[in-house]
C-alpha cells in the first residue's frame, strides 16, 4: 500500500506573476495520482481559500497523508524573499522562517496529521487556506505545494499557488490622507510585471487616483492601470526616471489593478516612491450640481470665438484637499490609420510649445517610429519600447517627442515627417496620434485662485469656477483637446477635459515662396501710401 504526502509548502513574495504554471494535472513519471485543478488563485473573490482534489489513478491504491509542517500552529511554514523591508509588519507575513500564515485542511475539517485511504479511482479533498495575510505587503507571493509519493520520492506534482493581497487600510493605505504605498525591486533581466490591487472605492466617495513611480539610475520602467476585467484604462511610458497617470470618476467597489515593469541588466529600485493618491474633489454643472462634469466639449468654433461654463468644484470626501492649484494644458490633435508602413506629414508652425506622436497596435509587428523636422532632420527615434508593454499585456506601442525649450521657432517653422517602418514580415493596422501643444495662456481663463478644499459639509467645501475658452488668430484648423488639471500639495490631481473643434484660414505652400527685393527712393518730409499687391493662385 502507498503512502502519499504533502511536503512543507515554500512559499515567495516576487512581487510578480509566475511566468507560467505547470500544464497537466498527473503526477510524473507514472501518473499515480491525479491533481485538480492545476493551480490554485487565492484572493478576494475566494475568501483566500481553494480545494484542491486529490485522486488516485484506477491502476493504484494508498494512504493520503495531508502533513502539517507546525502541528501546534495547523499551518504550513513558508520561506519569504522580500524585496522590500519589514518595517513594522509582524513576523506572520513572512519575515522568519516558519512564519507566514497558509493552512492545509481535510475533508473532516481537520488541520492536523490525518490520513485517509483511498483505493484505485478514489479522491479525496483538501482545502489550502491563507491565514490573517491581508494585513501584509501588497502584492503577489506565489510559490508550489510540492506533492510526492512517500514510498516513491521520483512520483511527485508540484501545485502552484499565487495569493493577491491588494493595497488597503489595512497594510499601506492611511484612507485619512487618501495616500497609499506599493514597493518592490524589479530583479535584473525580470521577464515579468509587478502587479498590485486595489478596491476603488477603498476612500469612500474618492472620484479619481493618481499614480506615481520613480527609481534611481537610468533604466526605463512603464506604468499601467487595468480594470476589474483586464481593459487598459491608463498608461505612463516616458523615458526618464519617473512615471505618473491620472484616472478620473472610478466606479465603485471594484477590484483594479496596478502593472508596471522594466528590464535591466542590474536591480530597479523602487522601495520608496510607488504610490497610489486618491481625489475626493467632483467637477459638476454649477446651475445644475447634481450633473456631473465627465468632460466638456465646446462645438465648433472660429478664430476669436469664445465659450463659457460654470464648473463647481465640489470635495465629497472627509479628506482634506491642500492648497489645491490650477494648471491648464492644451494641443492640437490629430488620428491616422494604416496597415503597411508608410510618412506622415504635419503642419508644425512656429508657436507650437511640444510635439509627442505615438504608434499603438495589437498584432504581432514590430514599427519603429521616427520624427524628422522641417530640415528633414530627424529629432526623435523610437524602436523596442514596446515590449515593456507586451509583458505588462497593454497595448503596444512606441513614440516619438519633441519638446524644445520654449517653442519650436521659426527656424524648424513647416512640414515635419513622421515614419513609420515595419521591422517584421508581420502585418496589422497600427493607429497614430499626433500632438502639438501650444501655449494655454490667452485661449483658457478662469477666476479660479488657489484653496484648500475642507471635508464634505465644512466651511470652504467648494468653489465655482468661471471657465473661459477663447480661439485665438494665431492657430491650427482642427481639433483641439485640453484639461484643467487641480493639484493637491500631496500631489492628486482631478482632470478636468474639454475639447473644441476649430476653424480657421491657413495658407499651406508646398514648397517655398518666391521672394524679390524693392528699392525705393523718398524725399525726407513728404507722405506716400505705397500698396504691394501679391497673386495667390490655386492651381490644383
Amino acid at each position: 500500500m502507498r503512502k502519499i504526502i504533502v511536503y512543507p509548502l515554500f512559499l515567495l513574495l516576487l512581487l510578480s506573476i509566475m511566468s507560467g504554471f505547470i500544464s497537466g494535472s498527473w503526477s510524473s513519471p507514472n501518473e499515480a495520482f491525479n491533481v485538480t485543478p492545476d493551480g490554485v488563485y487565492l484572493n478576494w473573490t475566494n475568501s483566500y481559500q481553494g480545494d484542491v482534489v486529490l485522486g488516485m489513478n484506477s491502476s493504484y491504491s494508498g494512504v493520503l497523508r495531508v502533513w502539517n509542517n507546525s502541528a501546534g500552529s495547523y499551518r504550513h511554514s513558508v520561506l519569504p524573499n522580500y524585496s522590500q523591508p519589514q518595517g513594522n509588519y509582524p513576523d506572520y507575513c513572512g519575515f522568519n522562517l516558519n512564519s507566514f500564515l497558509l493552512y492545509v485542511k481535510n475533508s473532516t475539517g481537520s488541520y492536523t496529521y490525518n490520513t485517509t485511504n483511498l483505493n484505485g479511482g478514489e479522491e479525496t479533498t483538501m482545502t489550502l487556506l491563507s491565514g490573517n495575510n491581508e494585513s501584509c505587503p501588497p502584492g503577489r507571493y506565489w510559490g508550489y505545494v510540492n506533492i510526492t509519493n512517500s514510498t516513491n520520492p521520483n512520483e511527485f506534482y508540484s501545485l502552484p499557488l499565487e495569493i493577491n493581497i491588494p493595497i488597503s487600510s489595512s497594510n499601506e493605505l492611511n484612507t485619512t490622507t487618501g495616500i497609499g504605498y506599493f514597493k518592490g525591486t524589479l530583479p535584473a533581466y525580470a521577464d515579468t510585471y509587478h502587479s498590485y490591487y486595489f478596491n476603488t472605492s477603498s476612500v469612500p466617495n474618492s472620484t479619481g487616483i493618481t499614480l506615481k513611480l520613480s527609481w534611481s539610475g537610468s533604466s526605463d520602467v512603464d506604468l499601467f492601470l487595468f480594470d476589474e476585467s483586464g481593459n487598459l484604462k491608463a498608461k505612463s511610458i516616458n523615458t526618464g526616471q519617473s512615471e505618473s497617470l491620472n484616472y478620473q470618476y472610478l466606479p465603485e467597489n471594484k477590484i483594479w489593478e496596478i502593472r508596471l515593469y522594466g528590464n535591466s541588466s542590474s536591480p530597479i529600485n523602487y522601495q520608496s516612491s510607488g504610490q497610489i493618491l486618491f481625489t475626493t474633489l467632483n467637477a459638476t454643472n454649477a446651475s445644475n450640481p447634481s450633473q456631473q462634469i465627465s468632460a466638456i466639449d465646446f462645438g465648433n468654433m472660429n478664430t476669436s470665438d469664445r465659450k463659457s461654463v460654470k464648473i463647481k468644484l465640489k470635495n465629497e470626501g472627509s479628506l482634506i484637499l491642500n492648497s489645491v492649484s490650477q494648471t491648464p494644458e492644451l494641443y492640437h490633435t490629430q488620428t491616422f490609420s494604416d496597415t503597411t508602413p508608410r510618412n506622415f506629414s504635419i503642419r508644425v508652425p512656429d508657436f507650437i510649445t511640444r510635439i509627442k506622436a505615438e504608434a499603438v497596435w495589437s498584432n504581432g509587428a514590430n514599427y519603429t517610429i521616427s520624427l524628422y523636422n522641417s530640415n528633414d532632420t530627424q529629432v526623435d527615434s523610437s524602436t523596442n519600447k514596446y515590449t515593456d508593454a507586451g509583458i505588462a499585456g497593454a497595448e503596444k506601442g512606441e513614440y516619438v517627442e519633441y519638446d524644445p525649450s520654449g517653442i519650436v521657432g521659426l527656424s524648424d517653422d513647416g512640414l515635419w515627417k513622421i515614419e513609420i517602418k515595419n521591422n517584421t514580415p508581420t502585418t496589422g493596422s497600427y493607429n497614430l496620434t499626433v500632438k502639438e501643444w501650444v501655449n494655454p495662456t490667452g485661449w483658457v481663463s478662469t477666476n479660479y485662485t488657489t484653496m484648500t478644499f475642507n471635508s464634505s459639509g465644512h466651511e470652504n467645501d467648494s468653489s465655482v469656477v468661471d471657465f473661459n475658452f477663447t480661439v485665438q488668430n494665431l492657430t491650427l484648423s482642427g481639433i483641439y483637446r485640453g484639461f484643467l488639471k487641480y493639484i493637491t500639495t500631496e500631489g492628486s490631481v482631478l482632470e478636468i477635459p474639454f475639447t473644441a473643434n476649430i476653424t480657421t484660414p491657413e495658407l499651406f505652400v508646398n514648397n517655398t515662396f518666391k521672394q524679390s527685393t524693392v528699392n525705393l527712393k523718398d524725399n525726407i518730409g513728404f507722405n506716400k501710401t505705397l500698396v504691394l499687391n501679391i497673386t495667390i493662385n490655386n492651381t490644383g
